[in-house]
């Protein structure tokens, strides 16, 4: 059993108080069956230091760990999972750029996400292939400083909704990287693929990028370390995954008992 510290136990109280007076359970239900997701929570979120708690301070966040955000994540989900999960995962891939990204792509991007201005995403699997590292299809080739990417992915999270997102290529034939590729650059478009079973708040989309260009530092990390970035991403993701899992089981049971 984990003891939490004071300023532990203060941010799940604050986080709860802030659930209660904000997720409207009708509300909830009426924008996760319209795809809609909650703009104005979201942002006060972020304003209330919430969402970017285990961002260093430099880049908007609270400087904390991954606990005070699983802490949040699980009391979010407690008192509603369809809003809490929006909110925990509107960042989705931002985790990525922070531990592996460059100085001045954090300094531009993460504030942003932390303060509830902006949406993230990650674009890795691909149509028909899944997570099949070896089929993946999508390439990028270095011309005068640029990325030239062209490919398609599937079920990218947060969608034409994001401002930006973090796309795995193949940079070479022996080698996968990851970039990071504005929402609003020529040629990539979003089609949105409809209704999913939960997460219909962030909403998903196919992604087709037909020679994107974006500068040559856009690149996440070193060239060719793809799959470990994406691993070591994935591995905090699942903790978050299941913070939010618990405080949706312990919601159902403080319904159930109610």
């Amino acid at each position: 059993m984990l003891d939490l510290n004071r300023a532990q136990l203060e941010i799940q109280r604050a986080a709860r108080d802030f659930a209660r007076g904000e997720f409207d359970k009708d509300l909830a239900l009426t924008m996760e069956t319209a795809g809609t997701f909650p703009e104005r929570i979201w942002q006060k979120a972020g304003a209330l230091g919430f969402l970017g708690l285990h961002f260093p301070e430099q880049y908007g966040g609270g400087g904390l760990g991954l606990l005070e955000a699983s802490l949040v994540a699980e009391t979010f989900c407690r008192q509603d999972s369809s809003i809490g999960n929006a909110l925990s995962f509107a960042g989705f891939g931002a985790e990525c750029l922070l531990r592996f990204g460059n100085a001045e792509l954090k300094h531009k991007f993460l504030p942003a996400v932390a303060e509830g201005r902006a949406r993230c995403g990650m674009a890795v699997v691909e149509p028909g292939a899944g997570e099949n590292w070896s089929t993946l299809q999508t390439h990028a080739a270095l011309a005068d400083d640029c990325w030239i990417i062209t490919g398609s992915k599937s079920h990218v999270l947060n969608g034409a909704q994001a401002a930006f997102h973090i796309v795995a290529c193949r940079t070479r034939p022996e080698e996968i990287s990851m970039i990071l590729v504005e929402t609003d650059r020529p040629g990539l478009a979003l089609n949105d693929l409809g209704r999913t079973v939960g997460l219909n708040m962030l909403g998903t989309s196919r992604m087709d990028l037909l020679d994107v260009q974006v500068p040559g530092d856009h690149l996440i990390g070193d060239r060719g370390k793809g799959q470990v970035q994406f691993s070591r991403f994935m591995d905090e993701v699942f903790i978050l995954l299941s913070a939010a899992a618990l405080g949706t089981a312990a919601g159902a049971f403080d319904r159930t008992l109610a």
